[in-house]
């Protein structure tokens, strides 16, 4: 039986049902052994000629004659010279003996004759009641104009050219005149321009000066073998290219050839086609193109994806068709689809993380494409690949071998002194040096101390260096389509670039003509976009309203002013211009995460009902109920399918019944304290009124860390012992206050605030001359008074929080699920040498490769939710022996009666729990 793989086929033909079932018909005939086929490898009427000898076998067969004897093709033969001589696409059935066993059918021995044979061949021809009565017709039409093009080429005889600009063959085929043209004439004209460079070496173009025959020899050249195709083909169709009105066409004909390894149309040609052509060109044509057919490139990604993951054995044509589709693919980077984009960018990860090698060639590539989004997501895309593949334990080659290479040559094309390809792009930058910083870590020589003070920002070399200034150029005239840079762009993207305490008036200004600058540089005009972004705008605000919402597709404006934004937060951040973001270098406007994880772990661990005694009423189960134990989540004796002992470091569980309008809401925060303060943090806690997320240490959130980056990177800082206040006491001292009247009623301080602040500093003064001029004024009087003022009591102590919070927002990329997961600290991932695995979120010894963290979350983030992350125990102990600390979980939550208008009974819970009192509960020392 044969084994079929149509991996990463050109499937185009298979639209066709019939045409599926003639090829696997002609396959499971004519092959016995098994065997990888790869379609389209041989051109589609090639497989004509293999089915029409598999169905002549069978008819001989049939008939009991040598396989050898050819009456099918003799058959059908005459069939097309009926056809063609008839100008009809029919055959009346009772002229069906004549025509094939020249015989009426009423004499025939219909059994055994050829007749019934080939209608027994249902693929070739059927019988059918029409407006003509039964008749016999092709099944497939493309079939029957391939078996009458070939019965006119037998015509033509040596003088093709001659036969071709006959009358009558232009008449019935190429004519303007439809009455005149044969009832086939598309699928005639079209196998015509196929056969003629098989049968003559020329090709229709050549014989034929006629704009359809044109057309159809241009369409011919995506069809026929590539063996055929010469070198004045090639020129010709890079020729047509370089009309704008010929590039939608041509690709869609190309869909058939990109992936096809031994085609001249195939994915280099066209990259070549499109390296030439302009940034504005390309948009018009390629992008837009993407655009139009987002659905298919869809599809075609998900298998190229599909692919790559796989453990699936690839055959020599299999991996290059796989290399091919990867350049193609690389293209579709310059869309403004932004989850088609995004999804392109994960697909290629995906492929570089199985063919590390290839992909750096494209990445070498990209670097000369005039489009900077697509050196962007290349570079990030190999970043995500180091990240993922700088741990690998199955395959060190990567690290020893395929790194410092790639982490040299990015280097030698990025960073060196006169770089051919630097960049002030402040994500593509932050990608490559990032990528040469994983190498250093396992090749601490790959760059000397000069070379690597070139790799750390700030710059002073490379890139746009010289920002020229430009006004709106079309300022006033957007009737014709939506400006460049929209509202939201200028009065908060822009200003994101601007340090706050920047005094000077004019920076904004000096930014947002840069930014237009920079526009107009790479070319955009509305002019050539205004339309085309008009659509856009109305169609996003249709489905997304104003929201930042990841699946979007952008304007061609909003690409061009994101070019320029990034382009300017690089130089600003050289220039020492650029806001610092909570001491990370990256800029605050990240695009995606090339690490690409996966979805947050699932795993329901709380399987107890919190929420009461339905019997009784909601309220008394809010005001009477005893504080929940949840102590029995501190310390697990199994997570999953992990066996183990576990601790938690942080928790969080929210339960609601909506029928009976019950909520509760638990946090479970573990801090790591000095052992000597231990007992005095416990007890001061315990003492709290009501303990909330402001009473114990803020968990650190990172919403510009890449899940790949945790925990070795320096954008996953270390949370640092720090010192928190603690609240002791609370009292309240006298202190005197005034009132300001006229006419014995009181002014309000929001009435006159000005006037507040006046009298307030003069009785800060003493000053009562200038008081009492000012009430004598004013015709005020004042009232002193004395309150109580409530004072506070801290205490200062180092706590540690055991875990910080990886942030991604949802609106930021489709390809990269929303989260905020809790994750061990710096300090204990280093301690206990441990590395994250690739698209998980859960830690790993690199001594052992166990398992050390699990971090997961279930139910519905809104009401039913669980949110735990936990340590294995004896890495836990190990770490809080180290550091000399003492782990103390503080507890608290709510219940309430769920209200519309939030006024229901409501009651909080807390306390305080030491790891010191659940081992000796569970009777360790």
């Amino acid at each position: 039986m044969a084994v079929h793989n149509l991996t990463l086929a050109p499937l185009i033909q298979f639209k066709h049902p019939i045409y599926l079932k003639i090829y696997f018909e002609t396959k499971k005939r004519s092959i016995n052994s098994e065997e990888s086929d790869y379609i389209g490898e041989q051109a589609l009427f090639e497989i004509f000629d293999e089915y029409l000898v598999v169905c002549n076998k069978a008819i001989c067969n049939s008939l009991n004659r040598h396989e050898s004897a050819s009456i099918v093709q003799t058959e059908l033969n005459k069939i097309a010279e009926y056809l063609w001589t008839n100008r009809c696409r029919h055959i009346p059935f009772e002229k069906l003996g004549d025509i094939v066993d020249s015989k009426p059918l009423d004499e025939l021995d219909w059994d055994s004759s050829k007749s019934q044979a080939i209608l027994n061949e249902d693929l070739l021809v059927y019988r059918d009641w029409g407006q003509f009565g039964e008749s016999v017709y092709f099944t497939y039409d493309l079939l029957g104009g391939y078996l009458i093009a070939k019965y006119l080429l037998e015509q033509a005889a040596d003088d093709a050219q001659g036969f071709l600009n006959s009358e009558e063959i232009i008449a019935a085929l190429f004519s303007e005149d439809y009455q005149t043209l044969h009832p086939m004439h598309e699928d005639i004209g079209k196998c015509l321009a196929a056969l003629l460079p098989t049968k003559t070496g020329k090709f229709l173009h050549q014989l034929l000066n006629n704009e359809k025959a044109f057309n159809l020899s241009i369409y011919t050249l995506f069809e026929i073998s590539p063996k055929y195709i010469n070198g004045d083909c090639i020129s010709l169709i890079a020729r047509l290219f370089e009309f704008p009105q010929c590039r939608k066409p041509l690709l869609e004909l190309a869909e058939t050839t990109i992936g096809h390894s031994n085609h001249p149309f195939n994915a280099p040609f066209w990259s070549d086609q499109l390296i030439a052509l302009s940034m504005p060109e390309r948009d018009l044509s390629w992008s837009e193109y993407i655009r139009l057919y987002r659905e298919s490139f869809e599809k075609r990604l998900n298998r190229f994806e599909e692919t790559c993951q796989s453990d699936q054995e690839l055959s020599d044509i299999g991996k290059e068709r796989l290399h091919l589709s990867a350049e193609y693919i690389m293209w579709i980077l310059t869309s403004t689809v932004r989850p088609l984009r995004d999804q392109a960018t994960r697909a290629l990860y995906w492929y570089g993380r199985r063919f590390s090698h290839e992909f750096f060639e494209l990445v070498l590539k990209s670097f000369t494409i005039n489009d900077p989004y697509v050196s962007e997501r290349m570079l990030a895309a190999i970043y995500g690949i180091a990240m993922a593949r700088q741990n690998d334990r199955e395959d060190t080659s990567f690290v020893k071998e395929a790194l410092p290479l790639y982490a040299r040559q990015l280097y030698e094309n990025m960073f060196k002194p006169n770089a051919p390809h630097s960049t002030t792009h402040i994500l593509a930058r932050d990608y490559a040096k990032r990528t040469i910083d994983i190498a250093l870590i396992h090749h601490p020589e790959l760059l000397t101390a000069d070379e690597f003070e070139r790799i750390t920002p700030p710059f002073t070399d490379g890139g746009i260096r010289e920002w020229g200034e430009s006004e709106n150029k079309n300022e006033g005239e957007y009737e014709k389509g939506p400006a460049p840079l929209q509202m939201d762009f200028e009065k908060y993207t822009l200003k994101s670039l601007i340090k706050y305490d920047n005094e000077n008036p004019d920076a904004y200004k000096r930014i947002r003509a840069n930014v237009y600058w920079r526009i107009y540089d790479l070319g955009f005009s509305l002019e050539s976009f205004g339309e085309i972004d008009g659509l856009l705008l109305r169609e996003n605000y249709r489905k997304y309203s104003r929201s930042g919402d990841g699946r979007k597709t952008d304007r061609y404006g909003k690409k061009y002013s994101w070019i320029a934004y990034f382009e300017l937060a690089g130089f600003r951040q050289d220039q020492g211009t650029l806001p610092d973001y909570n001491d990370n270098s990256r800029c605050i406007e990240v695009d995606i995460d090339p690490s690409f994880p996966d979805e947050h772990r699932e795993y329901n661990l709380v399987r107890e009902d919190f929420l009461g005694d339905r019997e009784a009423s909601t309220e008394q189960w809010v005001l009477k109920t005893p504080t929940p134990d949840l102590t029995p989540y501190l310390n697990v004796d199994q997570l999953s399918d992990e066996q183990g002992s576990w601790v938690l470091l942080h928790g969080h569980l929210g339960q609601e019944d909506k029928q009976d309008k019950r909520k509760m809401s638990a946090w479970m925060q573990g801090l790591i304290v000095k052992p000597e303060n231990m007992d005095e943090i416990v007890e001061i806690l315990k003492k709290q009124e009501n303990i909330d997320g402001h009473t114990v240490p803020f968990i650190p959130e990172d919403y510009r860390t890449y899940a790949g980056e945790i925990p070795w990177c320096d954008t996953y800082p270390a949370n640092n012992w720090q010192e928190f206040s603690f609240l002791v006491r609370k009292y309240t001292i006298p202190k005197k206050q005034f009132e300001l009247l006229r006419g014995g009623e009181p002014i309000p301080l929001i009435d006159d605030f000005e006037l507040w602040d006046t009298t307030r500093k003069l009785i800060e003064k003493n000053d009562e001359q200038r008081l009492n001029e000012l009430l004598r004024e004013r015709n005020l009087e004042i009232r002193i008074k004395t309150v109580d003022e409530e004072k506070f009591e801290h205490k200062d102590f180092e706590v540690l929080v055991p875990v910080r919070y990886n942030c991604c927002e949802e609106s930021r990329s489709a390809a990269n699920p929303r989260r905020s997961i809790a994750l061990p600290n710096k300090e204990i991932s280093d301690c206990l040498n441990l590395y994250k695995k690739p698209q998980s979120f859960d830690l790993f010894e690199k001594d052992t490769n166990r398992r050390a963290s699990i971090s997961f979350e279930y139910g519905d983030i809104w009401s039913n939710s669980q949110n735990f992350t936990y340590l294995r125990r004896d890495l836990l102990e190990r770490f809080l022996a180290e550091i000399g600390g003492e782990l103390i979980w503080v507890i608290w939550g709510n219940r309430l009666l769920v209200s519309e208008n939030y006024d229901g009974a409501y009651k909080t819970f807390q306390e305080v729990k030491t790891y010191y009192e659940i081992r000796k509960a569970s009777g360790d020392s």
